[in-house]
């Protein structure tokens, strides 16, 4: 039997936050804080193209605030922002080191940002002996969006870039409830309509539109 290639990775995660929890009044409750994080991908090989070197994400800065107000009869406002990032993958099969190419790696350590997110999101809660439901109103903006490039027409057979190729924003509407029948039965309904469309065209080389994806719906995100 032969090892076509094999790659030693290690991943280094260093995070910190900062947290806390204001009660305005017995009604009115705020939690913020926020997080640093900043991830270390290395890549070695054991068998295969070679292919050495790191790759870093990294965010100093990932804001998260919830605001929750209580109302009488069992009724609660709610609304919250937060900041997420994506750390890169380490694997041979998927992200930046799929290529298994050192001039890829290389390029991809100096340009590649990683994905992040923005979600605001806000809505109502009620709850009684028999009854509890939601409906909230969302919305995320996805940016640094990562997918594979071609870096020339596919018979010269050299590797696929992973590029950043915009931003998505979706926005939808979510409803749920349950009531409880009885002691041992109860009934459970949800509801979401959900818009992502892409934000941007699809960059090829030479600064040539690869895919004209701008204002068209996601795939693989349903409606309803």
């Amino acid at each position: 039997f032969k090892t076509s290639w094999n790659y030693k990775f290690n991943t280094k995660t260093t995070t910190g936050y900062l947290q806390d929890v204001w009660s305005i009044t017995d009604a009115l409750k705020v939690n913020f804080g926020f997080k640093a994080m900043k991830v270390e991908n290395k890549v070695s090989t054991i068998a295969g193209n070679p292919m050495n070197g790191k790759i870093e994400s990294k965010e100093s800065f990932l804001p998260q605030i919830g605001v929750v107000y209580k109302m009488d009869n069992g009724v609660e406002l709610f609304g919250g922002y937060t900041k997420n990032m994506a750390a890169f993958v380490s694997a041979a099969t998927s992200g930046p080191f799929a290529s298994q190419n050192q001039s890829v790696v290389d390029y991809v350590s100096k340009n590649l940002q990683p994905e992040t997110s923005k979600t605001f999101e806000g809505g109502v809660r009620y709850h009684n002996s028999r009854f509890q439901g939601v409906a909230a109103l969302y919305h995320v903006k996805f940016d640094n969006r990562l997918d594979s490039a071609s870096t020339a027409p596919p018979i010269l057979g050299l590797p696929a870039v992973l590029s950043n190729v915009g931003s998505v924003t979706t926005k939808g509407v979510e409803v749920a409830g349950e009531y409880r029948l009885t002691d041992a039965w109860s009934v459970y309904g949800a509801y979401t309509y959900n818009d992502s469309k892409y934000d941007d065209d699809v960059p090829g080389a030479g600064g040539l539109v690869a895919m004209r994806t701008k204002g068209k719906d996601v795939v693989f995100t349903p409606k309803n």
